[in-house]
């Protein structure tokens, strides 16, 4: 029974960073599209929030590029090292 309830446990999660990483992919996607095309809508997440800056964009992009390629634990040699850059 213990197994079993592991087994979820371990597939809830999983599934979590899927969701995770592409959430934050698509916020630093926007906010990069707001600096890029010059909409100052895109740029804060919510209306009154100060504008995120454009680095800070690219640096969510990244995390979740790497997170996405670290998912997979069986994943190949040169697809751990791309993910852990």
């Amino acid at each position: 029974m213990k197994f079993q309830s592991n087994i979820h446990v371990l597939s809830f999660l999983r599934a979590s960073v899927n969701v995770a990483s592409i959430v934050v992919f698509g916020v630093g996607l926007l906010v990069m599209l707001g600096w890029i095309m010059d909409i100052s809508t895109f740029r804060s997440l919510l209306p009154g929030l100060p504008a995120m800056r454009f680095n800070t964009a690219l640096c969510l992009l990244l995390m979740a590029s790497s997170i996405w390629l670290l998912k997979n634990e069986e994943a190949n040699p040169a697809r751990n090292a791309l993910g852990k850059c």
